[in-house]
């Protein structure tokens, strides 16, 4: 175990960084290294100094999403949004960097409106020019949006108004473009996770009440945890001795390994009671703080055991704030004989005062432009049908839905589908055991999932009866004939199809969830796709219409390459069949069933190979689809491509 004594944490750090910086020289790869520490907090310091070096760091917490500083100000404008026309709400929103409102203006503003609304005089021409504010067209606007969110905030929903502002506010796009994007995208579909088990739970929910929600967290000090990306190829990882338990390094390095922080914590007790007055036997407190030492050791070992190849402990004598500071107690309860010092005098004369150098300002992240990443992301994910559909489609579209998941709520219509799928599965599941479920149980089943869904409470109803409409009219088509022999939501994880890049062969992951597969008499299987819509013609299904895209007829062939590579072909797909749940006008209910043929399945091969090649080739980065307004495309201009 090598371990350091430095005089100050800045020379900590730079050690660090500059350690790590020579084992990545040596060869060792950046995600084999980790940096272990006690609490979240004890993050900043090595991460800041990394940064500097211009070494790739993930920082895997569990810090509060609501700590975090973009999070924080799309909050400022949630909260200006629900008390629009409150002058003290809206005053930190004038400085809120995405928005581009001149400071020197915000200054002006506040400054004339001491005595009055800054509403007045953001929606003023006059006031604004009598505040001799610069931009006066951009303040204006600025209230124009301000006052267009407040009332989608008061007439949609909770999701479609906080959508509605995050979108059109620019901080979707301010995410976009910072260079640790994906961690930052992360943070925001973490938010909008909160938003959406919000209306879960009470459907008539708004703006408003979902800020009653942060104002309960807040008064009770409660957190929302943060997520992490994982971890990420050529990047060192960052974390807590607790999050890498059952984890394991090549290289580690526990930081800050001094006593009271390692071992020993103070904790203020405000009230003890004594052993004479309690009847407990022996020292009471004295026990608790054994049990948590014993608790902190526990702890202190499972990070020294994380490491595969080397382990290197550091701390400093002397906080940053001038307090002495001792090694920790664990540190000298091991063996010398297993302890390899470190002589850091000779070390911080080398460093001198750049241990001591500003760190950078911007945390080095992931940017949603990184090729390497994007390329490890691509190949770990592979193709589902709905992804190539959407590459298909515009690349752009494939590369905000698909590749790197931009946060985004389902529309009402999926989770309708979602849940009508959910039903199905269940009522052909009671078939399989040659149970019968009877419709009043169908149509219960199917209000029962989609009142698991964030629908708005209107919606809700709307849905909940076009479903029942809908499944009354299917149980009384099928229920009596459907087939019995089943698989339903037949899930296939990963089958590979080869492919060739810069001259070397590749798998490529290939994935999907069938709806539901037919066992056949002839051991071969009919593959049926749901579909919550009304029926469509062959034609239209195929693609040879002028309105027909095709995708639904290329879900079939993409299930049957799926079935065909899957533990050697073990179910044969003879047909694929689009049951479609809805009747026409004419209330009658269809199924559509084609036979797929072999050279369908090559020549989709080939367009899947082809797609593949141009996405690991960054063939499609300079490329727009041929929609002139398309929302995907317009996306990729924040880039900044």
């Amino acid at each position: 175990i090598r371990l350091a004594e430095f005089s100050k944490p800045s020379f900590e750090y730079q050690f660090l960084a500059k350690d790590i910086e020579n084992k990545i020289k040596q060869g060792v790869s950046p995600e084999s290294i980790t940096v272990l520490y006690r609490d979240n907090k004890d993050s900043l310091g090595p991460k800041l100094f990394l940064d500097q070096a211009g070494i790739p760091a993930i920082v895997h917490s569990d810090n509060d999403l609501f700590a975090d500083e973009d999070i924080h100000k799309l909050v400022l404008i949630l909260r200006a949004v629900n008390g629009f026309g409150n002058n003290d709400l809206l005053a930190p929103v004038l400085f809120i960097d995405f928005l581009s409102i001149l400071h020197l203006d915000a200054y002006k503003i506040l400054k004339a409106a001491r005595t009055g609304s800054l509403y007045d005089i953001l929606k003023s021409n006059d006031h604004l020019v009598n505040a001799r504010v610069e931009n006066v067209d951009a303040m204006q606007v600025f209230y124009q949006k301000l006052a267009g969110w407040s009332q989608a905030a008061k007439n949609k929903g909770l999701i479609a108004a906080f959508e509605f502002i995050a979108h059109d506010s620019g901080f979707v796009s301010h995410l976009i473009s910072l260079p640790n994007s994906f961690e930052k995208l992360a943070l925001y579909e973490s938010f909008l996770n909160q938003v959406k088990n919000t209306v879960e739970r009470h459907k008539q929910c708004r703006l408003a009440d979902f800020i009653g929600f942060l104002d309960t967290l807040a008064l009770h000090e409660m957190s929302v945890k943060s997520p992490s990306i994982g971890f990420v190829k050529g990047r060192v990882n960052l974390m807590t001795a607790h999050k890498s338990k059952g984890l394991e390094f090549d290289e580690v390095y526990i930081i800050g390994a001094y006593d009271g922080h390692w071992g020993n914590k103070r904790h203020a007790a405000h009230f003890v009671i004594p052993s004479s007055v309690s009847g407990a036997k022996g020292d009471l407190k004295k026990d608790e703080e054994e049990d948590g030492l014993k608790d902190e050791r526990r702890l202190f070992y499972v990070a020294l055991t994380r490491a595969r190849k080397s382990i290197t402990v550091t701390f400093s004598s002397e906080s940053d704030s001038g307090k002495h500071l001792l090694q920790s107690q664990f540190i000298t309860e091991i063996d010398s004989r297993f302890i390899e010092p470190i002589g850091v005098r000779d070390i911080e004369d080398q460093l001198g005062s750049a241990a001591l150098l500003k760190p950078l300002k911007n945390a080095i992240g992931i940017d949603i432009k990184d090729r390497e990443y994007l390329t490890q992301l691509f190949l770990e994910q592979g193709f589902s049908v709905t992804a190539l559909n959407n590459y298909l489609e515009c690349p752009w579209r494939y590369f905000f839905l698909n590749l790197i998941r931009i946060p985004k709520a389902e529309e009402k219509q999926q989770l309708y589908g979602i849940a009508m799928h959910d039903t199905l599965k269940d009522f052909f599941n009671k078939m399989k055991i040659n149970e019968v479920m009877q419709k009043k149980d169908l149509l219960a089943l199917f209000e029962n999932y989609l009142s698991r869904k964030y629908i708005e409470l209107h919606d809700f109803n709307a849905l909940l009866k076009k479903g029942k409409e809908a499944l009354d009219g299917y149980y009384d088509a099928y229920a009596s004939t459907a087939y019995h022999q089943v698989l339903n939501e037949f899930s296939i994880a990963g089958v590979f199809l080869p492919i060739r890049h810069d001259d070397t062969e590749q798998d490529l992951v290939l994935k999907g969830a069938l709806d539901k597969l037919e066992l056949l008499s002839d051991d071969s299987v009919n593959v049926v796709d749901y579909k919550t819509k009304k029926p469509m013609t062959r034609n239209e299904i195929q693609g040879k219409t002028k309105n027909g895209e095709g995708n639904f007829y290329r879900q079939l062939v993409f299930y049957k390459l799926l079935l065909n590579r899957f533990e050697n072909g073990k179910y044969k797909m003879s047909s694929g069949e689009i049951d479609f749940i809805e009747p026409d006008e004419k209330g009658r209910y269809k199924k559509e069933k084609f036979i797929i043929t072999d050279e369908e399945v090559k020549e989709l091969e080939a367009v899947i190979a082809a797609s593949a090649q141009e996405i690991l080739s960054f063939l499609f980065w300079n490329k727009r689809c041929e929609e002139t307004d398309c929302e995907y495309c317009g996306m990729r201009t924040m880039m900044g491509i």
